[in-house]
């Protein structure tokens, strides 16, 4: 089977016009059965509550440094990371079972 970069070796104009003609539809190049270039509905990627969780969460250098000043005595930002914490997950809850983080994740 052919690549999207095998295409573009034999006939770069055509796979930019192509190319063009799918950014103003909204489309994307793919590469059919027949090893042609084909524009495609693109498919929304659905993100997981754990990449939503990752990236709100505190920042680590962050959870370090106040993780050593609550050893040292003052849990003042350790109380208020773990809030924050908190809220992300929140926001974002762990799905109930195997198959809705399957379907989560789908791409």
């Amino acid at each position: 089977m052919k690549t999207l970069q095998d295409l573009y070796a034999e006939n770069p104009q055509d796979y930019m016009a192509l190319a063009a003609e799918g950014n103003k539809s909204g489309k994307i190049l793919a590469v059919n059965e027949n090893d042609e270039l084909v524009l495609v509905e693109q498919t929304p990627v659905k993100m997981s509550y754990k990449f939503h969780r990752a990236s709100e969460y505190p920042p680590l250098g962050d959870m370090i440094d106040a993780f050593c000043k609550a050893k040292a005595g003052d849990d003042t930002e350790l109380i208020a990371l773990m809030a924050w914490r908190d809220e992300v997950k929140a926001r974002y809850p762990k799905p109930e079972s195997v198959e809705a983080v399957e379907q989560e994740t789908e791409v």
